[in-house]
């Protein structure tokens, strides 16, 4: 009886932990648009002032329904996601009285991300076969592969966003 107890105790703890976790990665967006909204704020040239229209939920509303289609896809549509969601960004974002664009292409940043997801995969096999075999060369290795991947989609990703970004023109 005294095992049971504590089996139950134990699987409503990670319960619990589960939708704390759950919780605490749905408002990441959320933070995410308030701590632009505030930078903006702060942000001044030749005194006109930047800001950031809308609101964090509604963003985090957005973030949260593209984030579905990543799981069930295997992040396979990250770039739609990611392309979506800097526009909607991006497009919310004043500069005194002008707003700002977001004109890239998609397929520009898909090609960098499907490569690197296809390079995880060799990392992740590498150090998955460095674990079996005990062969802490392929291990490290493995891990080589995957941090020069992710470092690699990140500057895709970065010069993609901001090659896409601009002023919409004063009229």
């Amino acid at each position: 009886v005294i095992g049971c107890a504590s089996l139950l105790e134990s699987n409503v703890l990670l319960g619990l932990a589960a939708v704390l976790g759950l919780i605490f990665l749905m408002l990441i967006p959320y933070a995410q648009f308030s701590a632009l909204r505030y930078r903006l704020t702060r942000t001044t040239w030749r005194g006109a002032i930047s800001h950031l229209t809308g609101y964090p939920l509604d963003y985090a509303l957005q973030a949260w329904g593209r984030g579905l289609p990543i799981v069930l896809t295997l992040g396979l549509y990250t770039p739609w996601a990611v392309h979506y969601l800097t526009a909607y960004l991006v497009s919310r974002c004043r500069f005194g009285n002008q707003a700002f664009t977001f004109r890239n292409r998609t397929a520009k940043l898909a090609g960098a991300f499907y490569l690197c997801w296809f390079i995880s995969v060799l990392g992740l096999g590498l150090v998955s076969a460095g674990f079996y075999l005990e062969e802490y060369a392929l291990i490290a290795g493995g891990g080589l592969v995957l941090i020069i991947g992710y470092l690699y989609y990140s500057l895709a990703k970065l010069r993609w966003k901001i090659n896409g970004i601009g002023l919409q023109s004063a009229s």
